[in-house]
């Protein structure tokens, strides 16, 4: 079960990356459209539901690892939460930030 738990923080941080480069697209494509210059290339539409389907994919990993700790209240299953919820506050400020 342990493994489980690692294996799933560590999808968790996976999604923050993507989010992260995704972001980094949003911004490029938003330089891009202030520019006078005309774009050097054009960006797919699917940037915002790309977006919300990482925000939806790292969401249900969250609930997956909440059910596999359940009513776990050893050490790991404490420390998985506290890393948990350091992710879910990092996901929340780069989705309001956005």
């Amino acid at each position: 079960m342990k493994d489980q738990i690692e294996i799933g923080l560590r999808k968790l941080r996976e999604s923050i990356k993507r989010m992260g480069e995704l972001l980094e697209w949003r911004k490029l494509q938003r330089q891009e459209k202030k520019s006078d210059v005309p774009p050097s290339f054009r960006f797919q539409d699917r940037l915002d539901a790309d977006m919300k389907i990482e925000e939806g994919v790292f969401w249900k990993m969250v609930s997956d690892i909440l059910l596999v700790l359940g009513e776990r209240n050893d050490s790991t299953a404490t420390k998985a939460r506290q890393r948990m919820a350091k992710l879910e506050k990092e996901m929340r400020g780069m989705t309001r930030a956005e």
